[in-house]
């Protein structure tokens, strides 16, 4: 199911939408226009939650240089558990907050 699209003064092959040139250069008309969007799939995921997953990492990094230290593993579970609280209550918050604001609408 190949067909041919006239652009121009050249020939474009489609199969099933547009050749890689065109819609390189569709894509970039398009961004220089619209402008990108950014897409927020955590909106909830704020600063205090971006820290706590840095200290996770960290702690994680110093653990996996010395993986038979147990001061290292303890200090990394730790970490875990302080991120993941702190992000289960952002969410909740983040939610309840919605739910909050649909209830007055």
């Amino acid at each position: 199911m190949v067909k041919r699209l006239e652009t121009g003064k050249r020939n474009c092959c489609a199969v099933r939408g547009m050749c890689d040139p065109c819609t390189i250069q569709y894509t970039e008309a398009a961004t220089k226009v619209l402008g990108k969007k950014v897409p927020k799939a955590k909106p909830w995921f704020n600063r205090i939650c971006e820290e706590a997953v840095q200290r996770r990492k960290l702690a994680r990094q110093e653990w996996l240089i010395d993986t038979s230290d147990e001061v290292t593993l303890r200090r990394f579970r730790t970490r875990q558990r302080e991120a993941c609280k702190i992000l289960r209550c952002e969410k909740r918050k983040y939610i309840q907050n919605r739910v909050e604001m649909a209830e007055l609408d």
